[in-house]
C-alpha cells in the first residue's frame, strides 16, 4: 500500500497505480465538485464513503472517496481521501497517519548522515547505511522512551568513540582502510 501526498493526485498517477494492482490512499485536493461533497456530508446529505470520478484532459479514473471528521481548535473539519482499497474511512485516515511517522523518521535519519561533498556513489551509499545503523542503534537505546534525543545521542557516541581510540592508542595501527573512490 502506498500513501500518497496530494502532489500525486493525478489521473495518471492513480492510472499507474491501479494498472499495477498498488493499493493506495492519499487525501483528495479540494476541487469544487469534492468540497460539494464534504458540505452535504457535514450536513448529514452524504455518506462517508462514495464513488468518485477523478477527471482531467488526459481521462478519467474511478476510485472510492472517503470522508472524515476531525476536531480542530478551529471546530470539526472534514478530510476527504481517495482510494482503491476496500476500507473504511477511519481505517483509511489512521493508515494514513503512518506517512507523517515514516516523515519524522526520515528527518531523524538525516540527523545521522555524515556530510559530505563526494561525488562518489559508494561513499555516499556507504553513509547512508552507516546512518542507518546509528539510527537503528540510537532507536534501540530508547527502549521506546523519549531520550536521549538524537543529537544527544550523536554527542554521547562522539565522546565514546573517542575514549575508545584513546583507550587502544597503545597498541600498533591497524593497516590504513581502502578508500572507497
Amino acid at each position: 500500500m502506498f500513501l500518497l501526498d496530494r502532489g500525486f493526485y493525478s489521473v495518471e498517477a492513480i492510472r499507474e497505480l491501479k494498472s499495477r494492482e498498488t493499493g493506495f490512499i492519499m487525501p483528495a485536493k479540494k476541487t469544487k465538485p469534492v468540497k460539494k461533497i464534504c458540505k452535504k456530508f457535514k450536513k448529514g446529505e452524504k455518506p462517508a464513503e462514495s464513488n468518485y470520478t477523478v477527471s482531467s484532459t488526459k481521462g478519467e479514473e474511478k476510485v472510492r472517496l472517503l470522508l472524515t471528521e476531525k476536531e480542530t481548535e478551529n471546530g470539526t473539519e472534514i478530510h476527504p481521501f481517495i482510494t482503491n482499497l476496500d476500507i473504511d474511512p477511519d481505517e483509511a485516515s489512521e493508515n494514513y497517519s503512518w506517512r507523517w511517522r515514516i516523515e519524522t523518521n526520515i528527518r531523524e535519519l538525516e540527523k545521522f548522515k555524515p556530510f559530505t561533498t563526494s561525488r562518489s556513489m559508494k561513499l555516499r551509499r556507504l553513509y547512508f547505511l552507516v546512518s542507518i545503523l546509528f539510527y537503528n542503534l540510537w532507536i534501540l537505546t530508547r527502549n521506546g522512551k523519549e531520550h536521549p534525543r538524537g543529537h544527544e545521542f550523536k554527542d554521547w557516541l562522539k565522546i565514546e568513540l573517542i575514549s575508545f581510540k584513546v583507550l587502544k592508542k597503545g597498541r600498533a595501527k591497524p593497516p590504513p582502510l581502502p578508500t572507497l573512490a
